[in-house]
């Protein structure tokens, strides 16, 4: 019986040439996002840094990142709380939301005071049924029916189209040539040439 042995000469991607760089990327450019649940930490912190504020997120449906249709819609509840505001101000890691949660704390807090209800105003959200998942397949349906359902509408559907805009940029990093790159860095991705003894 014979041995044979063969020995590799590993590269990692920052010894690689330029060409075999550039195939590399190519080649990895949708893996991620393809294989990876990718989109479910964004989605997780959306429903987190929303329950400070009183909206209990239940489901994100999202479609991307190439149509003029797609879009992020968003399922649960809201239940205004008084404190909501601040504990959303003291603990947020989204401080570009804070306009938006004032409108939305504004809203809720007209909302509960109306005929000495306090407490009491809260809103169900739901996703009509069909294939689109942008901000305007939400459905609203008030506890307390407001004299105004449009900023409530408004308010909403702007948060859905700040969720996308979180999904599109992780999106986008995670296929761009600089993400890729930093993947096979911090999984210390090698790449073997083979060397004939």
């Amino acid at each position: 019986m014979k041995t044979i042995t063969k020995t590799f000469t590993v590269r990692t991607f920052d010894e690689l040439t330029p060409e075999e760089q550039a195939k590399a990327l190519d080649k990895a450019r949708y893996y991620d996002v393809e294989t990876l649940d990718w989109s479910q930490s964004t989605i997780d912190d959306f429903t987190a840094i929303m329950e400070d504020i009183g909206l209990d997120v239940e489901n994100v449906f999202f479609s991307g990142f190439s149509s003029q249709s797609d879009g992020a819609s968003f399922a649960g509840s809201y239940r205004f709380t008084p404190d909501g505001l601040e504990n959303f101000r003291a603990n947020t890691a989204a401080p570009d939301l804070i306009p938006l949660m004032e409108e939305i704390h504004a809203l809720g807090s007209a909302g509960a005071a109306r005929d000495g209800n306090e407490g009491e105003f809260s809103v169900i959200i739901t996703k009509w049924r069909g294939r689109y998942c942008h901000e305007n397949t939400m459905e609203f349906e008030f506890h307390q029916e407001p004299k105004d359902k449009t900023p409530w509408i408004i308010a909403f559907r702007k948060l859905a189209k700040w969720v996308y805009a979180q999904l599109e940029t992780e999106y986008k990093w995670l296929t761009s040539d600089e993400g890729i790159a930093e993947s096979f860095r911090s999984n210390e991705v090698v790449w073997e040439t083979e060397k004939k003894e």
